[in-house]
C-alpha cells in the first residue's frame, strides 16, 4: 500500500517493515522468502539518501549474506558482503559502520568455508585496522571477535610460532571466557601447552558460561592433522563448546578417553 509513497518517513517505515518481514521468514525457516524480501529492500531503497533508510538497506544486505550462507550459496554470500563493504565503508553513521564491521567478519568466515583462508585472514586484519579506533562498544566487540577469529583461521596456514603470537595478543586484550577457552585449545593444538592446562581452564570457567563458538572453519584441519588420544581430547573440547555440554559431562567424557 505504501511502498511507492514519496514521503521519507513512510518510506522508512516500509523499509523497516520489509526487513522485519525478512527476519520473520528466517525465524519460520523460510529462507527463500527471506532472501526475496531482502533483495526487494535492496532494489527498492538503495538509491535513497536518507540515513535511516540506508541503515535498513545495510541491515538487509548483511541478513541476505547470512541467508545465502545458510542456503549454501557461498559465492552469492561473498558478493553480498563485499557490496556492503564497498557501498557503506565510508559512511559516517555509527550503526551503518557496525553493519560494515559485521559484514567483514562474516565475509572472512565465508572465505574460510571456501578454503580461501588467506583472504579470510586478510579481511579480518583489514577490519581490525579499520575499526580499532572506533568509540562504539558494539564495534569494539566485533573487533575483539575478529582478533579471535583470525587467530583460529591462522592455525590452518601459519607456522605455530606465528599462531602463538596471535594467541598472546588475544589473551592480553580479551576478558571473554569463551574466547580465552578457544585460545588455550589452539595452544594445545600447536603443542604450546599440555592438555592438563586446557582441563584446568575449563574447570575454572563459570558454570553459566554461554557457549556459542563453532569450529566449522577448521574441522578439516583437525581431521587431517590429529589422531589418537590428542584427537579424542580435541574432539571432546570442541563437542563441549559446540554442543553446550556442562562441565561434569565433559569431564566424565575426558576421563574415559583411551590412548
Amino acid at each position: 500500500q505504501f511502498s511507492h509513497h514519496d514521503h521519507e518517513e513512510i518510506q522508512l517505515q516500509v523499509a523497516q517493515a520489509m526487513v522485519n518481514l525478512g527476519v520473520d521468514y528466517e525465524q519460520d525457516k523460510q529462507l527463500t522468502a527471506a532472501i526475496e524480501t531482502y533483495q526487494r529492500v535492496i532494489t527498492q531503497f538503495s538509491h535513497h539518501d536518507h540515513e535511516e533508510i540506508q541503515l535498513q538497506v545495510a541491515q538487509a544486505m548483511v541478513n541476505l549474506g547470512v541467508d545465502y550462507e545458510q542456503d549454501k550459496q557461498l559465492t552469492a554470500a561473498i558478493e553480498t558482503y563485499q557490496r556492503v563493504i564497498t557501498q557503506f565503508s565510508h559512511h559516517d553513521h555509527e550503526e551503518i559502520q557496525l553493519r560494515v564491521a559485521k559484514a567483514m567478519v562474516n565475509l572472512a568466515v565465508t572465505y574460510s568455508q571456501t578454503k580461501e583462508f588467506e583472504k579470510g585472514i586478510l579481511t579480518l586484519e583489514q577490519m581490525i585496522q579499520q575499526f580499532t579506533a572506533s568509540e562504539s562498544e558494539d564495534i569494539q566487540q566485533q573487533v575483539a571477535s575478529a582478533k579471535a577469529n583470525v587467530t583460529e583461521l591462522s592455525i590452518v596456514i601459519e607456522q605455530p610460532d606465528r599462531v602463538v603470537s596471535r594467541i598472546e595478543l588475544v589473551e592480553a586484550q580479551s576478558k571473554d571466557e569463551q574466547e580465552l577457552l578457544v585460545m588455550i585449545l589452539l595452544r594445545f593444538m600447536v603443542n604450546n601447552v599440555e592438555f592438563s592446562h586446557v582441563l584446568a581452564f575449563i574447570e575454572a570457567l563459570s558454570d553459566d558460561l554461554e557457549l556459542t563458538w563453532g569450529f566449522g572453519e577448521i574441522k578439516d584441519y583437525i581431521n587431517d592433522n590429529f589422531s589418537g588420544l590428542k584427537r579424542q581430547q580435541i574432539d571432546a573440547v570442541v563437542d563441549y563448546i559446540e554442543n553446550h555440554k556442562n562441565k561434569a559431562t565433559f569431564l566424565t567424557v575426558v576421563k574415559g578417553l583411551k590412548k
